[in-house]
């Protein structure tokens, strides 16, 4: 069994691949997380983007680390390869396997990501903009009486308590950036697949124009880095 492991800025995950398929995910926040709770195996493909994090693997054998340089089946087409998260090498590698050609892929966690592969396989690039969760935690931060709010899909556009108008205001105003760049996008690259992953998106994706949603997309990804090519994926 190879362990799948994606080490996040507010939660980490990991799940099993055996034979081809894909076993449970499991998850902690990340300061909490540890190499005691990964099942036993001999081999280890890590996405992370947390350095304290990364450091645990230090002296764990089998281990391979995603990256620009180990990414399979798309080229990194942009000045300074290596400031491309692994989370996001993961998931556009996965977008492109499944599009089988040019795609979108829009991660919403922590913060959320656009990252953007040609037809060729060639990582163009992308958009960082902050999350749900983190944008209400900055509007609870930095002002003297604002709630923190957990953002949940609404049909209403006008609150009428405080806690309803962050609400509104946080879910509506990623659902209209979002649909912006998903419009700009297919305006720009006629046929380009838009896919949908993370934890933020099960709020978002039914108010969104996606292709194809999975919020686990990214062990995709880290099996196919894993050399694990036969995941099939779910439609």
């Amino acid at each position: 069994m190879t362990v799948l492991v994606d080490i996040g800025n507010s939660m980490t995950q990991w799940c099993g691949v055996t034979n081809g398929q894909l076993g449970p995910v499991a998850a902690c926040q990340t300061p909490a997380f540890s190499l005691a709770m990964l099942p036993t195996s001999d081999r280890y493909v890590v996405a992370s983007v947390v350095p304290q994090s990364t450091a645990l693997f230090a002296n764990q054998s089998g281990c391979l680390f995603v990256s620009s340089d180990t990414i399979p089946d798309i080229h990194v087409g942009i000045p300074e390869p290596q400031q491309v998260g692994a989370d996001r090498l993961a998931t556009a590698l996965a977008g492109y396997r499944h599009a089988q050609g040019a795609c979108l892929v829009i991660d919403s966690g922590t913060a959320t990501t656009l990252c953007y592969v040609n037809v060729e396989g060639t990582y163009q690039g992308g958009v960082i903009l902050p999350g749900l969760a983190l944008s209400a935690k900055a509007l609870h931060r930095y002002t003297a009486q604002l709630p923190d709010v957990w953002v949940e899909p609404t049909d209403s556009y006008c609150g009428q308590t405080t806690q309803e108008a962050i609400q509104i205001g946080l879910y509506r105003s990623a659902v209209y950036t979002l649909s912006g760049f998903i419009s700009a996008y297919r305006d720009s690259h006629p046929g380009i697949a838009i896919i949908g992953t993370g934890t933020g998106m099960t709020v978002l994706h039914d108010a969104l124009d996606l292709d194809y949603f999975d919020p686990h997309l990214i062990f995709q990804g880290l099996a196919a880095v894993g050399g694990d090519s036969d995941i099939m994926f779910l439609v």
